[in-house]
Order: C-alpha cells, then structure tokens, then sequence
C-alpha cells in the first residue's frame, strides 16, 4: 500500500507541473496624452492556450469602452469581450475578465468610444519584445476606426500590468489520471494473486 501511495504521490505532482501559470507584463509609464484617436491600445498574439485576467487602462478621466477582438485581415472581426469605463477614473484597474485568448490568434485590446482620452508612451518594440511567454505585445494601436487597424511599432498604448494566465492543457491532467487508474488496478491485481 506504501508503494501505491508513494506513486500515486508522484503521478500527481508530474500532473501538477502543468497547472495554470499567471505573468503580468508591466509596460511602460504612460505619461502622454493621445488625441484625435477614436481607437487606441495594444496589438496581442497568443502564444498559448491562456486568459486576460487584468489589465490598469490609463486615460485622461474621461468614460470609455474597452474592448477586446480578434484582429482579421487588416480589421478586427467581432469583440470577443469588453468593459466599459466610467468618467473620473484615469487608472482604471480591470480585474477578474477571464477573456480567452486561443494560441496563435492576434487580437486587438482597445479603448474606444472617446477620441481625446487615452494615453501612450514611446517604445521600441523591435528593441524590446513584450513577452510573458503566454503573450507577446506585437505593436501599440491608434487608429480613427477599426475597419483597417492602424499599428505603430514605436508607440505603447493606453494598457500597463497586463496579467494572463495559462489554460492548462488536457495532456496534463490526462496522464496523472492514467497512471492513477492504472496504479489502482495493479494494486487491485497484486491483492487478488497473494490471496
């Protein structure tokens, strides 16, 4: 029994090494106010299976939406998510989203509605890759609509502290629960042949 347990202990850490994983990308300050820019935020590609849990949007005090859409061709297709912002808040915190992100899939994360309120910083995206290993922060977005997105690799835009966590692949679990079942009927056949 002491042998059964002793496995089934390390069947299940071996499982537990792929639980969900969570990475805050921080960015830059953002001190600089945009103007004339209905749309503007981050470019995002997935690199995993993960959720945007949170995210501090900073702007100039004004309400807005913040939304969140997976970019097709040069457009967006239909938002996946939003939030709306209310007025007085120049550092809204979102938390608790649970917006799905699909590896391999680029997606706008915008604030629009409010073409005066947003902020931005310089940053060299070339020089400096934003990664967390569950996203990459491709380019900042600033654009009059969003029919054909407009990047630009030199500018960070309206998001700082972006927090994902990983989704837990199935092969993780899946194993942890063969070599459980499995162990059980070993134990179960050595029972039965000793009697």
């Amino acid at each position: 029994m002491r042998r059964f347990l002793m496995t089934g202990a390390i069947a299940f850490f071996l499982g537990w090494a792929n639980e969900a994983r969570t990475d805050t990308i921080p960015g830059p300050t953002l001190a600089d106010n945009v103007v004339n820019q209905l749309n503007s935020g981050l470019d995002i590609t997935a690199l995993t299976g993960s959720s945007l849990q949170s995210f501090v949007y900073q702007n100039q005090g004004g309400s807005d939406t913040i939304e969140l859409a997976a970019v097709q061709g040069i457009g967006i297709g239909p938002v996946l998510d939003s939030i709306a912002v209310p007025a007085s808040n120049p550092t809204f915190t979102a938390s608790n989203l649970n917006w799905q992100l699909a590896a391999g899939t680029t997606y706008v994360l915008v604030a629009t509605g409010n073409p005066n309120n947003a902020k931005f910083a310089p940053y060299d995206f070339a020089h400096n890759p934003a990664s967390d290993g569950q996203i990459t922060i491709d380019t900042g977005v600033f654009s009059a609509d969003l029919v054909a997105i407009a990047t630009n690799p030199n500018d960070w835009g309206d998001f700082n502290n972006i927090t994902t966590v990983s989704v837990p692949e199935p092969g993780g679990v899946l194993p942890f629960l063969a070599a459980t079942v499995g162990l059980f009927g070993w134990q179960l056949a050595r029972r039965e042949k000793a009697s």
